[in-house]
């Protein structure tokens, strides 16, 4: 995503145009980084995938832009829900049980 931006400082991409942009670990983009990225989608006629969670770490740089979206605008969301990549059962129970909201008491 960085060196997607840097690219786009300097005028280098044209070869994107019509694309698909993915971004993995959303949660961790700024609101600058954020803008930055949508600027470029409407430049070059892309769409956005932003893939992530807003209830992990945030990112470095000022601003939640993923919580930010799915909170204030109508940016469509969607959640998987189903546990694939631990085949082990006793693993899969510990995920299973640390992605349970916390109990408050």
């Amino acid at each position: 995503m960085a060196s997607l931006i840097k690219k786009h400082e300097v005028g280098n991409l044209n070869d994107i145009k019509n694309s698909v942009l993915v971004i993995d670990e959303a949660g961790l983009l700024s609101t600058k980084q954020g803008k930055a990225i949508t600027d470029i989608a409407k430049k070059y006629n892309c769409r956005i995938i932003l893939s992530g969670d807003s209830k992990q770490h945030s990112g470095v740089e000022r601003g939640d832009y993923l919580r930010i979206l799915e909170k204030y605008s109508k940016t469509e969301t969607v959640e998987l829900s189903i546990i694939r990549r631990q085949k082990n059962k006793e693993i899969k129970s510990a995920v299973v049980d640390f992605s349970a909201p916390l109990l408050h008491w």
